[in-house]
């Protein structure tokens, strides 16, 4: 069961990481349809530091 769970869990961080760091890739290469975020430099960092804690979950799980 630990298994289990430890791949659930890194199945779920690997995606979450992966979906801030297209966020901030689609942030950087295309700005269209950025007119909500009017400082793209701050969001850019805001999803960066999702990607962040994610890989950091990610680490931490390793070593459980």
């Amino acid at each position: 069961m630990k298994e289990q769970i430890k791949t659930t869990l890194s199945s779920f961080f690997v995606a979450m990481r992966d979906r801030h760091m297209t966020n901030a890739r689609i942030l950087t290469e295309k700005s269209v349809g950025v007119a909500e975020h009017p400082d793209v430099m701050q969001t850019i960092e805001e999803e960066l530091g999702r990607a962040a804690e994610y890989q950091d979950k990610l680490e931490m799980l390793e070593k459980l």
